[in-house]
């Protein structure tokens, strides 16, 4: 949004929030993320225009905190007004004045949808399957128990009524830490909890165990239904291959609809079978299981490790640590598999128990095993038919117009194209991830693939969880037939995208040629595993890469083929463009579209 557009209001003026009031979050934002961080709670500006008497979201300001003054009232007309939204997710009048006398604007619709959350914890992405298939069917909220459990997170959560907990079957039983942070963390609003659990076979008597916890919780239990999805526990087990899971997860949509049509009409899911060898592997069973079973000390590395990280950002009880660039477990591992089963290079086993085993995650059934291979190089033919097809619509905004269309990070596209087979985002800042740009771009069956840390924002701005497919470094994925790997992007000795939000850049196959589109980054290890025919790499310094620092990384890649972005509109001069050009070396080409 072209920041002349709008005066800037100079009145100021003062709220005091009743008790119990929570954070406010928006649903879009064209603000910098880096002006908030210091806010508590943050309030929409909505501006009353059309015919129809419409709103629509220009901009977001500051509240200091309690009974203090709003603060920053920028892009503000004569027609705008103020209004809040509350964490709950209704529409409030904020009872400030009209701004300059502006018209008093229809009322704002509520949200779609109920209030109810659905839980899920997963390792190896059978749960969090189920939960999106539910979440979907009755247009409710996802909460990834992984990121809560992990930062150690228990913090009181306004679940709704009705909440759906979707986990994995560890030992007959819940997993234990999903258990035990179940039991710290209040559910605020919670009154009826279904439990939904994934498993190789059977759950055992877990719902009896489901029921203890909902008494602990003061939840009235609806039961437990058992899906049985493709075996992951390759510690002891061996997992299907691809045709025989497909296979599984097919015969597994009866159970996954009939719990769905249970949680919609408010029923309790029908009684498990619960006979004397089921109570004797969830009740006896289960302690000698974790004491004797549920170890890491078998866990090995080989050299084969690229020193990823995957395994370590992935694991739930932050069993893992890097020491020199390799793995290295504690005690307090919960054998989810992700680390072993996630390993793009198979680099990890448990012992011998794993050796030569199928790994399995669920996103390998709609995808080839093995990581995109370098191709080798193309000649500057094809590299040129390539070239062909890409646009930049304005900074970091890359659209590829081929057979299938791709969209990274759209932002302020001009008219509404509605072209995007795959829109790829690689982070959560207001000029990459765009939700206004990303429905103008989208087509109704596109996909938008993001970072698992833009999930929440995805699905507060209204997106259907069938339309996201989440990611982390270092993760493959085929969608729509386009292969990709998603790269690290972050920092180095910046505050402003760190390493720990899990932000990528992506490596698309295009027309058989290798096309890195870098994301926000600087010149970091895991960009140096990068092949790549084509790379757009960002040069505007302050949050990226400066000019010569991107075309040092360049030269490391040596693509055929280099393209400039984020500079020149928010960031950056128009120079940077010329002076990455000229730093480059001399059989690489630098084509600018900026």
């Amino acid at each position: 949004m072209a920041k002349n557009r709008y005066k800037r209001a100079e009145k100021v003026f003062p709220i005091s929030l009743g008790p119990g009031d929570r954070a406010f979050e928006p649903h879009y934002s064209d603000q910098n993320p880096s002006e908030i961080n210091d806010f508590r709670g943050i309030f929409l500006i909505l501006d009353y225009c059309g015919a129809g008497g419409e709103l629509v979201i220009l901009s977001i300001i500051h509240w200091a905190g309690r009974d203090k003054q709003l603060t920053d009232l920028r892009a503000v007309t004569p027609t705008t007004i103020l209004r809040i939204l509350p964490y709950a997710g209704t529409m409030q009048e904020s009872g400030l004045p009209h701004i300059y006398g502006g018209a008093r604007p229809t009322p704002f619709p509520p949200p779609q949808g109920s209030m109810d959350m659905i839980f899920y914890f997963s390792g190896t992405g059978n749960s969090k399957y189920v939960a999106g298939r539910i979440a979907e069917a009755l247009d409710d909220t996802l909460l990834r128990m992984n990121d809560r459990i992990k930062a150690d997170d228990i913090s009181p959560i306004k679940a709704g009524e009705h909440l759906v907990i979707v986990t994995p079957t560890y030992a007959w039983r819940i997993p234990r830490l999903v258990r035990d942070w179940l039991l710290k963390t209040p559910l605020q609003g919670a009154r009826h909890a279904w439990f939904v659990m994934t498993c190789g076979s059977e759950i055992g008597s877990a719902d009896t165990y489901n029921r203890m916890l909902c008494q602990a919780k003061g939840l009235a239990c609806m039961g437990t239904a058992q899906i049985v999805m493709p075996e992951n526990y390759i510690a002891m087990f061996n997992a299907p291959h691809v045709d025989e899971a497909r296979q599984i997860v097919a015969a597994a949509q009866p159970s996954i609809d009939r719990a769905i049509a249970a949680i919609r009409a408010g029923q309790p899911f029908a009684p498990t079978r619960n006979n004397l060898y089921d109570r004797f592997m969830s009740g006896p069973v289960n302690p000698v299981f974790y004491s004797c079973f549920v170890r890491a000390d078998a866990f090995t590395v080989s050299n084969a490790c690229i020193s990823c990280g995957q395994c370590a950002r992935r694991c739930p009880a932050n069993s893992i640590v890097l020491r020199d660039g390799k793995p290295v477990w504690s005690e307090n591992c919960t054998h989810c598999m992700a680390c072993i089963c996630y390993c793009p290079a198979e680099a990890i086993e448990y012992g011998k128990k794993s050796l030569g085993k199928p790994r399995y995650h669920f996103e390998s059934l709609q995808t080839s095993p093995k990581p995109i291979q370098d191709t080798g190089g193309h000649s500057m033919h094809n590299i040129n038919a390539l070239m062909d097809h890409f646009s930049i619509n304005c900074h970091s905004s890359i659209r590829y117009g081929g057979d299938t269309v791709v969209w990274f990070d759209p932002f302020q596209v001009k008219d509404s194209p509605r072209d995007g087979d795959v829109i790829f985002i690689t982070h959560e800042h207001y000029d990459h991830f765009s939700p206004d740009d990303i429905r103008r771009v989208m087509k109704p069956d596109a996909v938008l693939v993001l970072p698992e840390s833009c999930l929440a924002a995805a699905q507060a701005a209204g997106f259907s969880p069938a339309q996201l497919l989440t990611v982390l470094p270092g993760t493959h994925e085929t969608v729509k037939g386009i292969a990709f790997d998603a790269v690290a992007a972050y920092n180095v000795g910046k505050p402003f995208h760190p390493q720990a939000n899990s932000w990528v850049g992506y490596v698309v196959e295009l027309d058989g040629c290798r096309v890195y589109v870098a994301g926000d980054t600087d010149d970091t290890p895991e960009a140096h595993t990068v092949t790549c025919d084509v790379a757009f790499l960002p040069v505007g310094g302050t949050y990226t890469m400066t000019a010569p620092e991107a075309a040092s990384l360049a030269n490391v890649l040596r693509p055929q083929v280099a393209v400039p972005t984020h500079y020149g509109s928010i960031v950056g001069r128009m120079s940077d463009g010329d002076d990455f050009a000229a730093s480059l070396a001399p059989d690489i080409r630098c084509i600018k579209l900026i």
